[in-house]
């Protein structure tokens, strides 16, 4: 069960990143490519 909800909020874990860290980064590249464009 653990292991499991590790893994859940883990996605990402080759990149060493949370799901809500991802979320964040994302939103941050794309308000950088708003800027940009």
């Amino acid at each position: 069960m653990h292991r499991a909800r590790a893994e859940n909020s883990f996605i990402f874990s080759p990149f060493g990143f949370k799901f809500t860290d991802y979320r964040v980064l994302y939103y941050i590249f794309l308000l950088i490519l708003k800027f940009k464009l």
